[in-house]
């Protein structure tokens, strides 16, 4: 079965009014992918608090499982649909979980979008706490323009998220 028709599968359940269909489906999202992340993110900024959080539960099961080895073009995906809902329109809550899960399955594709969201208020510390949890170099640069930039009073923070990343990378005896 393709992630499309898996996605919509997906959703229907989640959006469904059989709560054991829902949870099984939340909890086992399978192969649904970057294709749900949009509507997942819908359906949390709904005002049904049981379908938000099934959706919740299967958006970070698809994040997390985007990170296994072995298929970096899903985990892009992934990372690009969670930043598209980051910088979308949708409920503040599903935004900050977007934002929180790039931490996990984001990339050099996410920099540009936590950065920038680093200027919001309501998701700064997620997008920081995102940028330093992910490896690179590029990461580090990502923080440096952020604390550039950075509203008053919050440049010590981005500088203490680099030292933290530095510290942890020559503790762990990365170069």
């Amino acid at each position: 079965m393709n992630s499309k028709m898996t996605a919509r599968r997906l959703l229907k359940a989640i959006r469904g009014t059989d709560a054991d269909a829902r949870w099984s489906a939340a909890e086992n999202p399978a192969d649904a992918g970057a294709e749900a992340i949009p509507e997942l993110a819908q359906v949390m900024s709904g005002n049904d608090p049981e379908k938000a959080k099934a959706a919740r539960v299967a958006m970070e099961r698809i994040a997390l499982a985007s990170t296994a080895p072995g298929n970096e073009e899903r985990r892009r995906s992934v990372s690009r649909a969670l930043a598209a809902v980051a910088r979308g329109d949708v409920a503040l809550a599903a935004r900050r979980q977007a934002v929180r899960l790039l931490g996990f399955a984001g990339g050099a594709e996410a920099y540009d979008t936590l950065a920038a969201l680093i200027g919001q208020k309501d998701l700064r510390e997620d997008a920081r706490m995102a940028l330093e949890r992910i490896p690179g170099n590029a990461a580090d640069r990502a923080l440096e323009q952020a604390a550039r930039n950075a509203p008053a009073g919050y440049e010590s923070a981005l500088r203490r998220s680099l030292q933290d990343r530095k510290i942890t990378r020559r503790d762990a005896g990365i170069r």
